[in-house]
C-alpha cells in the first residue's frame, strides 16, 4: 500500500482478516475504517464538528487588548488566501482536528510567498508521516527532532514555521495518541469473529451428501481385481477419490452425470 488508502477504488481489493495489520499499517487502516465503518466514521464526523463548530480570527496589539487594524488585515489576507485555494478556512482546520483523531497530532505549517511576509498557504501534513530523530541538548538533555525522509536523505522539521503537537504522548516519546486506535481491537475481533462464524456456517449450515461405494456390485463388475484383496482396495480407494474429485469441482447448479 502505497501513499493514503483511497476506499472507494481499493476496498474490492482487501482481504481484511486477522492478518490484516500484517499487510497494512495501522494508520492506513484507521484511514479506512474512517471511510468504511459506519462507527468510525460517524465518530470522526461528530468530532470533527464539536471541535470547529465555527471561529472568528482577531488581532490585538501585543500585550493588550486594544483591537489592532494592521493586524486584522493580516488576518484578513490570511483568510482570503485559505478561502481561495480551499473554498473555506475550515478545510484546512478540520484536517488539523482530523489528524487529532486518527493521528494523535496536529502538525502545520505556514508556507510564506516569495517575499517573506504574505502567508501563501497553511499547509497540513499527515502526522504519521513526521518521524523523529534523538539528540543530546546541553541543557535539556534528551531531546526529538521532528523530521521526514523525503526520498533517502533525512530533513529535519524543527524550523520556526513548522509545529508537531502531539496529544496525550507517552512519557519518553514524542508522537501523540489517536484517539480513534482503540477501534483497531474491536473491528480485528468483529473480523476474526465473523470470520470463524462463516466456517461454523460453511461446515454445519449446509447439507451434506452421503455418498456410498457398493462393494459387492464393485466385486461383481470387476472380479479379476476383487481376487487380490490389496489390489481391491487400492481399486476402490481409486473409485472413491475419482467421485470425490468430481463432486468436489461441482458448482450449486451442476449435474452429476453417472
Amino acid at each position: 500500500f502505497l501513499g493514503v488508502t483511497e476506499a472507494n477504488e481499493t476496498w474490492r481489493l482487501l482481504d481484511l482478516d486477522s492478518a490484516t495489520l500484517s499487510r497494512i499499517s495501522p494508520a492506513d487502516l484507521l484511514e479506512l475504517l474512517a471511510d468504511t465503518s459506519p462507527e468510525v466514521s460517524r465518530a470522526l464526523w461528530d468530532f470533527i464538528r464539536m471541535a470547529n463548530p465555527g471561529f472568528e480570527m482577531t488581532a490585538f496589539a501585543p500585550g493588550t487588548d486594544t483591537p489592532s487594524a494592521p493586524g486584522q488585515a493580516i488576518l484578513d489576507s490570511f483568510q482570503a488566501t485559505l478561502r481561495a485555494l480551499y473554498g473555506t478556512p475550515d478545510t484546512q482546520i478540520n484536517r488539523l482536528f482530523f489528524s487529532a483523531f486518527l493521528r494523535g497530532a496536529f502538525a502545520a505549517e505556514i508556507v510564506f510567498g516569495l517575499d517573506g511576509r504574505t502567508v501563501a498557504d497553511l499547509a497540513v501534513p499527515d502526522p504519521a508521516s513526521v518521524r523523529f530523530q534523538s539528540a543530546t541538548d546541553p541543557v535539556r538533555g534528551i531531546v526529538f527532532t521532528p523530521g521526514q525522509f523525503i526520498g533517502a536523505k533525512w530533513t529535519p522539521l524543527d524550523i520556526p514555521t513548522f509545529r508537531y503537537v502531539p496529544i496525550d504522548p507517552a512519557p519518553g516519546k514524542p508522537q501523540g495518541r489517536a484517539i480513534a486506535t482503540p477501534a483497531l481491537f474491536s473491528t480485528l475481533f468483529l473480523i476474526g469473529l465473523l470470520h470463524d462464524l462463516r466456517r461454523v456456517v460453511a461446515q454445519q449450515g449446509y447439507p451434506r451428501l452421503d455418498l456410498s461405494v457398493d462393494l459387492e456390485k464393485l466385486i461383481a463388475a470387476y472380479p479379476g481385481v476383487a481376487a487380490d484383496p490389496d489390489e481391491f482396495e487400492k481399486f476402490v480407494a481409486e473409485v472413491i477419490g475419482q467421485v470425490q474429485a468430481v463432486y468436489s469441482q461441482l458448482e450449486a447448479d451442476d449435474a452429476y452425470i453417472h
